[in-house]
């Protein structure tokens, strides 16, 4: 059978394709792609039909050329955000951590630790606001190291203020192992400082 997608959740993985020439719309899943890199709104393919207990369902579904947003989503994949994100959040720590200093007269690591949660609530703030519309997303690795060298205080921040990460497990397990691995090597200097 052939089709066009008329509904497509990217992150979720499943839509919906309207059959040519007939009135109703069939459930697709990722799964049934055949190693399609993801589906988009508008995209024609072809696909076997397989009845199940909840209603009709496309399988072996392959596309039949590609798409304006199928190009986007292969250039998005075949260049990675990572090193764009990286030297975005490591200039703003340093602009942070200069103004700071030549202002405030700040001692270099407080400046450090100011930089880096600006710069780790900027990510997570710009991150929200492109999970609602189709730009580039910062990849959760970018975040965790944010997190990772001292943001830590601003990612929470971030997932409460802005509901951003906030529901995710495998996300927040990582986030709550940075979170208490840092809690545990600050009480361990203050230990010994004090000791």
């Amino acid at each position: 059978m052939r089709g066009t997608v008329v509904k497509y959740d990217v992150e979720r993985g499943f839509g919906f394709v309207q059959v040519t020439g007939q009135p109703e719309q069939v459930f697709v899943h990722i799964s049934d792609t055949n190693g399609l890199p993801s589906l988009s709104v508008g995209q024609e393919v072809s696909f076997d039909l397989q009845l199940t207990e909840k209603g009709p369902r496309a399988v072996n579904v392959r596309g039949n050329g590609r798409t304006r947003a199928t190009e986007q989503v292969l250039r998005r994949r075949q260049a990675s955000p990572s090193p764009l994100f990286f030297a975005i959040g490591t200039a703003i720590t340093i602009a942070v951590m200069a103004a700071t200093m030549a202002i405030q007269g700040l001692a270099w690591l407080w400046a450090y630790l100011l930089g880096i949660n600006v710069a780790t609530l900027l990510l997570y703030s710009y991150d929200k606001g492109a999970a609602h519309r189709d730009w580039l997303r910062v990849p959760e690795h970018i975040l965790h190291w944010a997190e990772l060298v001292g943001g830590t205080p601003a990612g929470w921040l971030g997932q409460r203020l802005l509901r951003h990460k906030s529901t995710k497990g495998p996300y927040l397990r990582i986030f709550w192992l940075i979170a208490i691995v840092q809690i545990l090597l600050v009480a361990g200097v203050v230990y010994l400082r004090w000791a």
